[in-house]
């Protein structure tokens, strides 16, 4: 495939479309629907450390007694490896496709995909292994890591995007109020809330590079 290229002003910069479609944005709503369905389908890692989550805030501040409820052996326990691919390939695209590529986003949104696949893991292993407390404490800290990646992701972005567009300009501060709220722990809802709303803005920052192309500057 030639790609297309339109000229622009007399220094002879082209602005080059991609080679390739770019359909990532169709992961990104698929991520959101992902985060949508956390309260009914295992499908997204956060999945069970929200159940974490909702047992902690019953016991601690309503006072009452509840416990996750465990499963037996199935196929189901590997849809959280799916969604952690889901969750984490918008955000790749996403560092990927930005006209100032900065290293320390790459590497944190590397950190966010690598963490979701080990609270993946970890549902797995606590599945076919045995039941523990040590799963419940890794799953808790792989979240909050995966949320403190995210916010750092949004941190870099919004340094290194000085001219960025609206969609980014509303998406950078998403991520960071998701993802140190998701760090916390505590407000863990607020956080995954946010992230939703986050890849929907991903949504709209790719659909945005699909319409006006990856501008690349020729020497």
């Amino acid at each position: 495939m030639i790609p297309s290229s339109v000229g622009i002003g007399g220094g002879g910069a082209l602005l080059r479309r991609r080679e390739r479609p770019p359909y990532e944005w169709w992961g990104a709503a698929s991520s959101a629907i992902a985060l949508a369905m956390i309260p009914w389908v295992p499908l997204s890692p956060f999945f069970r450390v929200s159940a974490q989550w909702a047992v902690w805030f019953a016991v601690s501040v309503l006072g009452g007694n509840v416990t996750v409820a465990t499963h037996e052996p199935s196929l189901v326990v590997f849809l959280p490896l799916i969604g952690a691919a889901l969750l984490s390939y918008p955000l790749l695209a996403l560092v990927a496709q930005r006209r100032r590529r900065s290293r320390i986003a790459i590497w944190f949104s590397r950190s966010y995909a690598l963490f979701l696949f080990l609270m993946a893991g970890i549902e797995i292993g606590e599945i076919f292994l045995a039941a523990d407390v040590c799963w419940e404490i890794g799953r808790i800290v792989l979240a909050c890591m995966s949320g403190l990646s995210i916010a750092a992701v949004g941190i870099e972005l919004r340094r290194a995007e000085v001219d960025a567009s609206s969609w980014m300009r509303a998406l950078t501060p998403t991520l960071i109020a998701s993802g140190l709220c998701i760090a916390t722990f505590v407000l863990l809802p607020i956080g995954l809330v946010g992230l939703l709303v986050s890849y929907l803005l991903i949504v709209g920052v790719l659909l945005q590079g699909e319409s006006d192309g990856v501008a690349v500057a020729d020497s």
